[in-house]
């Protein structure tokens, strides 16, 4: 279940290695810092939404394990910055959501009355 995965993610965990998006999500959501190894536009524009920009590895471009080791170095120095980073951005997500989820409610009872 997504519960369990984001415990053993947040429980087992210092840093992500993400190819799948889901991966990326669950590293926001257990605040855990994170590398993204990117394919597709998916990628970019959540690291873009988050303001992570600078922690994608584009296959076949920047992938090395240099890249790899530099950047896993640099998270682990900058762990706690980056957690709190992460922890901003779930909360402001999170309430960019339930904004939206309450907009529409709205406008379902609105058209329902």
């Amino acid at each position: 279940s997504p519960h369990e995965m984001k415990y053993v993610i947040s429980t087992h965990c210092d840093l992500m290695v993400c190819m799948r998006l889901h991966a990326c999500v669950f590293a926001l959501s257990a605040q855990i810092p994170f590398l993204t190894v990117s394919f597709n536009d998916m990628h970019r524009g959540f690291l873009e939404l988050v303001d992570m920009k600078n922690d994608e590895m584009v296959l076949g471009s920047t992938f090395s394990f240099y890249y790899l080791r530099r950047h896993f170095s640099r998270l682990l120095k900058e762990k706690e910055a980056v957690r709190a980073h992460l922890k901003q951005v779930s909360q402001t997500l999170t309430e960019q959501i339930h904004a939206q989820v309450n907009r529409m409610q709205s406008i379902v009872d609105a058209a329902s009355a």
